[in-house]
């Protein structure tokens, strides 16, 4: 693959994941590819992931990931996304209150062949929690 189709790749499993098309997401990705999250230790499995994913389309709506910048070569994709939507179901033990989250990262794509083998995931962890937590609920006044 060139540069320009390893991005086109990436772009049609996010369009995917827009659609709350999992299946078509985790598609692009190698099942046995790690991915790696800045600060925790281990990496993630492509289960973890799509059971991650799963809980977020659950509890966003709308639920969705912005380019800000993607670009690749060489086997290797970057991006720079901003997740956006409002809370619409409890997330792991945060009630809803209609909340809205936006949260930026950066991610690191390797490919192999026509799939991502690996990834690399800057975000801070704690970010959409920390929206959550002290958004005010609505029609609180405050």
């Amino acid at each position: 693959m060139s540069g320009t189709e390893e991005v086109a790749a990436i772009r049609a499993a996010v369009a995917a994941f827009n659609r709350g098309d999992v299946d078509g997401y985790l598609a692009a990705f190698d099942p046995a590819g790690p991915r790696w999250i800045v600060g925790l230790g281990v990496p993630l499995s492509l289960d973890d992931v799509d059971e991650g994913m799963r809980q977020l389309h659950a509890a966003f709506d709308p639920l969705h990931l912005d380019e800000d910048a993607l670009f690749g070569a060489d086997g290797m994709v970057c991006a720079r996304w901003r997740l956006h939507g409002v809370q619409v179901a409890p997330y792991l033990g945060v009630g809803s209150a209609g909340s809205a989250m936006s949260v930026e990262q950066c991610e690191v794509y390797r490919f192999a062949g026509d799939r991502v083998a690996e990834v690399w995931t800057y975000v801070d962890p704690k970010a959409i929690f920390d929206q959550l937590t002290t958004a005010e609920a609505p029609g609180d006044g405050r």
